[in-house]
């Protein structure tokens, strides 16, 4: 069973979706494995951690959050934290190479670089006021939003961070508690006042640093959702025909179980088209074409997304690709065995890919391969250790 209706549908969606694939026998170990560690984050996580001042982000990995609810859940809570902490500096890169793509970060660029190094030195008494006088000034650009206003309001739709209400207990509990007496014993979450206001003297730690930068990724995370959201709500209202639409999806999962070949399966589903359109358009530094082939750009304005891919892929030369195989991972997914040839600051490099290509919808549903609604979209993270897994 997975876990409670929520407000956010996109999740409920894909946990409704993996129940009909897996009723039907269709689900892969490893979709099942992922799909577990989903449902044990979303049940176990905010109960574990938001008395500690975590929240639900896109800067963690999922297996990060798992490994720590695993921990917490046999009682070993500093454990579970330090999994967290190392996740936060795993994110750390990621968050900064992003920061072009939403203008009120952008503006704390260099103090948020400054904030980073001083992070990573250990000067924590440093990094701490200079994260949360970011913090603050990066959620007052955002219409004003003021994260340290108690009558802020945080709702978003369809966001993870906003799962039962989190980042509104982030806000309510830590960023906006009045802290009225000097203390100086050792804090270990980010009481913004107390800290900011001479009051909290012995917060400098990794534990308040850590959670200072996670609250940016929250930050960051409900401010690319909240500007999603009509968006995605206009997609959910236009579907109709519910039941049409699930013996539709019935019918394209019957007809993947009943292929006879995988391999002249995946020939005739477009999915081999659509790897050599995005790699021939990175090669020849074709920014907008690549735009509509990745997932994670469903919806977005394409051109701020076409500035975004030449920020990612232009510092990567793309000399050489070929593919040798590729096989079905689900009955939505093929991964294909690409061998992709770069320079990089004037060294060539070799490296092999397994380059996921999801089918879905446009509303990001999972849908069967040559499902009429769906289309085939590259998955950036398929390329992480040649975009971003570098120091």
């Amino acid at each position: 069973m997975g876990p409670k209706e929520s407000n956010n549908p996109t999740l409920d969606s894909l946990i409704n979706t993996h129940g009909l694939l897996r009723d039907l026998g269709l689900v892969s170990k490893d979709l099942e494995k992922n799909a577990s560690m989903l449902y044990s984050v979303l049940e176990n996580f905010n109960s574990l951690f938001k008395d500690r001042a975590w929240v639900l982000n896109d800067y963690l990995a999922l297996e990060c959050y798992k490994k720590a609810v695993d921990l917490a859940l046999d009682g070993k809570l500093s454990q579970a934290e330090g999994v967290l902490i190392k996740g936060v500096d795993e994110g750390l890169s990621v968050f900064i190479q992003n920061l072009s793509t939403a203008k009120e970060f952008e503006h704390r660029a260099d103090a948020l670089k400054n904030a980073k190094e001083l992070h990573l030195q250990k000067n924590y008494g440093a990094s701490v006021p200079l994260l949360l006088i970011a913090i603050d000034g990066i959620s007052n650009d955002i219409a004003n939003l003021g994260l340290f206003a108690q009558d802020s309001n945080l709702d978003v739709w369809d966001s993870i961070c906003q799962y039962d209400n989190a980042f509104t207990y982030l806000q309510k509990n830590f960023l906006t508690k009045s802290r009225t007496i000097t203390n100086s014993d050792e804090i270990t979450v980010p009481f913004r006042n107390g800290i900011l206001h001479g009051r909290d003297l012995n917060y400098a730690n990794i534990a308040v640093s850590s959670k200072c930068w996670n609250t940016l990724y929250v930050l960051r995370t409900w401010y690319r959702d909240k500007k999603d959201e009509s968006f995605k709500k206009a997609k959910l209202n236009s579907k109709k025909n519910l039941s049409n639409e699930n013996k539709n999806f019935i019918s394209y999962l019957q007809k993947f179980e009943q292929r006879e070949s995988d391999s002249l399966f995946i020939n005739d589903s477009g999915v081999y088209e659509v790897a050599k359109t995005f790699l021939e358009s990175w090669q020849n530094k074709q920014w907008g074409k690549i735009v509509p082939l990745l997932q994670h750009f469903i919806g977005k304005h394409s051109g701020k997304a076409s500035g975004e891919v030449k920020q990612t892929y232009d510092k990567f030369k793309l000399l050489e690709f070929r593919y040798e195989n590729a096989r079905l991972d689900t009955s939505c997914s093929v991964v294909i065995d690409s061998f992709l040839t770069i320079e990089y600051e004037g060294k060539k490099e070799e490296h092999q890919i397994n380059l996921r290509v999801n089918y879905t919808a446009e509303d990001l549903l999972p849908l069967p391969i040559n499902h009429f609604d769906g289309r085939w979209y590259i998955l950036q993270n398929s390329l992480t250790k040649i975009l971003f897994g570098r120091s």
